[in-house]
């Protein structure tokens, strides 16, 4: 695919090329510019293939370190860069038993300096959580003073709600 895409450029820019030249009767300067616009723009396409200028720019109106950390979720929303764990998380519902905030906000923090690629999923109810999120690494699926562990989907234990996080956080650490 490559060698054909290199080929078919290259007759492109020749035929391109040839009809310049036809249409300005083979006049010096125009022949010069035109392969001088050909070079540039060559080597510009290899520069830009080799991903230098792959930059992204977030502004935001608080803390500058924001606007990093908002770029890396960017790219990560994207599937372009992983950098730390992704988590996922319900919207809730009215058999959520649990205040899925708190727990998803204390779980960040604890998570703030981790930066292996893991996805982690914080689900409000045991029913439907572990299928929901079964494409998570690892998650824990709330319920009523207790909650489900789950691996990709497949429940590993019950644990207690006074236990949750510390156990989460234990099997995140030892996570691949």
């Amino acid at each position: 695919m490559v060698i054909a895409t290199g080929i078919s450029s290259v007759v492109t820019q020749l035929l391109t090329i040839r009809e310049f030249l036809t249409q300005f009767k083979g006049n010096e300067i125009v022949i010069a510019l035109i392969l001088f616009n050909w070079l540039i723009l060559g080597g510009i396409g290899t520069l830009l293939a080799e991903g230098i200028g792959d930059t992204i720019r977030v502004s935001l109106t608080g803390d500058p370190v924001q606007e990093v950390q908002s770029g890396y979720e960017i790219l990560k929303a994207l599937n372009i860069r992983q950098h730390g764990p992704t988590i996922i998380s319900c919207p809730t519902c009215g058999r959520t038993r649990m205040d899925i905030v708190s727990v998803i906000e204390e779980v960040e923090q604890a998570l703030s300096e981790i930066d292996k690629p893991i996805t982690i999923a914080i689900m409000g109810c045991e029913v439907n959580g572990p299928g929901e999120a079964k494409e998570a690494d690892i998650g824990i699926a709330c319920g009523q003073g207790m909650a489900l562990m789950f691996k990709k989907g497949k429940v590993i234990r019950k644990i207690k709600e006074k236990e949750m996080i510390p156990c989460l956080l234990s099997e995140i650490k030892n996570w691949g």
